[in-house]
């Protein structure tokens, strides 16, 4: 009788052998390949879904954007209509009554500009300002005009802000919703604030923006908050009259106000992450905070 030698196998043995290690080797290969395209169909989902999140919230922004640019256009045309008429002689009583002097140099808007109540151009509530210089005939038509034009437009388009500043540190400001009232620049402001260096201001001058469109900050520091906790970015509109820069419309928008809860209902609120066209960071759930960092 002969026995097989160790380690080896009969021609049938070694056939079923390899057979069994080709069929293992296809349900691998076939598991392998199924796996793989599960993972595909589901990153493809996943991209698709995130494209179609991506489209939602840039047209929101988009959306957003461009209804100020077009109500800083409105306030725009609006305002140099009114100039076209020329000051009034009841402009400087008119202004001593609802921009008083201020001891610290300057003027400050009066209380009932704010509270609400009857002007010589009707009801108005919400507008705070702060005047740096004392204005001359055409500035006191420019600032009780712009006081007009910013409530009955920022009226229309609540809960945005509108604001004009001027190249000689003046602004008027409608804002009947924020929590502070504007107190900083009614009540708490120095005489001698100068803001013309902030980048709001910069953006709107000719050498920096000579189409005079429409241009919005990267994320800075609010100009009352001296504690840089309070970033924001600003959305500005020159104002040109017979060729002189003398105003520009500005929207401010707080960092937490870019997105709000109600915007991102149905989203991941905490992978919506917003960069400006020039690259810059505006929006991250973990970075771009309200804080000093």
């Amino acid at each position: 009788m002969k026995m097989l030698a160790a380690g080896k196998m009969s021609v049938p043995t070694r056939a079923a052998v390899t057979l069994s290690l080709v069929i293992g080797l296809l349900f691998l290969v076939s598991g392998m390949a199924a796996y793989f395209d599960i993972k595909r169909q589901a990153l493809d989902e996943a991209l698709i879904r995130l494209d179609g999140q991506n489209r939602q919230v840039a047209e929101l922004q988009e959306g957003r954007f461009t209804r100020l640019s077009a109500a800083h256009e409105h306030a725009k045309q609006l305002l140099l209509a009114e100039l076209a008429e020329g000051p009034s002689p009841d402009d400087a009583r008119n202004l001593d009554t609802l921009f008083p002097r201020d001891r610290r140099g300057g003027r400050r808007s009066s209380d009932l500009l704010f509270d609400g109540g009857r002007t010589p151009f009707g009801y108005v509530r919400g507008v705070g300002a702060y005047i740096g210089m004392e204005p001359d005939a055409n500035q006191r038509a420019l600032i009780l005009r712009a006081t007009r034009v910013a409530h009955a437009v920022g009226e229309g388009i609540r809960p945005d802000l509108k604001s004009l500043y001027t190249p000689d540190n003046s602004l008027i400001m409608f804002a009947p919703d924020r929590e502070d009232k504007l107190g900083f620049y009614r009540k708490k402001a120095p005489g001698n604030l100068d803001f013309q260096q902030e980048t709001f201001a910069k953006i709107s001058t000719a050498a920096l923006n000579p189409s005079r469109r429409t241009r919005c900050t990267p994320l800075v520091h609010i100009l009352y908050d001296t504690s840089g906790r309070t970033w924001t970015t600003g959305c500005m509109t020159p104002v040109d009259w017979n060729g002189r820069h003398i105003g520009t419309w500005g929207t401010s928008l707080l960092l937490n106000d870019l997105l709000s809860a109600d915007e991102l209902n149905g989203f991941r609120a905490t992978d919506t992450v917003l960069v400006s066209a020039e690259g810059m960071l505006i929006r991250h759930p973990r970075y771009t905070l309200q804080s000093e960092a």
